[in-house]
């Protein structure tokens, strides 16, 4: 429901330098999808490259089931929302793992008419994922991706007659890293100083259905700064975004 993917939806595995060396989640392999149970459980299974420094690193392999109680859903990515047309609940588990790293995800997706207005539109997952804690290793994520978990929470309604949907939104990203994941920082001090939090919300304006779309909204992310010894100052800073949206195909 955001302007753009939430924050920490590709922490490791944004940019050709980030650990896991993707390029706005894209990689390059195989993935298998397909559709069992009168099309309602869709499995995704695939093998990647992954992080390769030297052309002989370990391959990367993935892996995400979905079931789907209501409407049946074969876009590549949830709606966001149907615009009160849909009844849709999908809830689907994953992994992701590569030499010493792996995570384990589990999301929630739910949009289903509410009431004679409109309709809620709920959107929730979890994530842990750790680099391992084998720092000697050449093909070692210890110090590039420490043991953290990943929450992330969406709820909107979207009122038919006014073609209207505000919502709001909570992710945050709680690192519990190993001694052997910081780098030689305390694990306490390590821990805080990377740890952080998004809260936000807005408006979006369907004026064309999905086509085409305006959207206001602001969000904050929290995080803490060191202060003196063993204490930290949590600070804020927030964005206003304004965007209109068109889809042409």
């Amino acid at each position: 429901m955001a302007n753009d993917f939430s924050f920490f939806q590709y922490p490791y595995n944004l940019f050709a330098n980030s650990p896991l060396q993707g390029n706005f989640g894209r990689d390059l392999g195989i993935n298998f999808r397909g559709f069992l149970f009168n099309d309602h459980l869709e499995y995704r299974t695939g093998v990647f490259s992954g992080r390769n420094t030297d052309g002989k690193g370990p391959l990367r392999f993935t892996g995400r089931f979905a079931y789907n109680f209501l409407d049946r859903e074969k876009d590549y990515y949830y709606a966001g929302t149907n615009l009160g047309a849909g009844k849709t609940l999908t809830w689907a588990a994953g992994f992701d793992a590569q030499a010493s790293y792996y995570s384990l995800s589990s999301d929630v997706f739910l949009d289903h008419p509410l009431g004679n207005a409109g309709s809620i539109t709920l959107n929730g997952a979890f994530q842990y994922m750790t680099g391992g804690t084998n720092p000697a290793s050449q093909y070692s994520f210890a110090s590039l991706i420490p043991a953290q978990t990943v929450e992330f929470l969406e709820l909107g309604y979207y009122f038919k007659a006014a073609k209207l949907q505000p919502w709001i939104k909570f992710e945050n990203e709680s690192i519990s890293a190993k001694p052997e994941q910081t780098k030689g920082m305390l694990v306490y001090d390590f821990n805080k100083q990377n740890s952080s939090s998004v809260f936000g919300g807005g408006l979006n304006y369907f004026f064309n259905g999905l086509g085409t779309n305006l959207r206001l909204s602001y969000i904050s992310r929290s995080y803490n700064i060191p202060s003196g010894p063993d204490t930290f100052t949590s600070k804020a800073y927030g964005q206003v975004w304004l965007q209109l949206q068109f889809f042409i195909f």
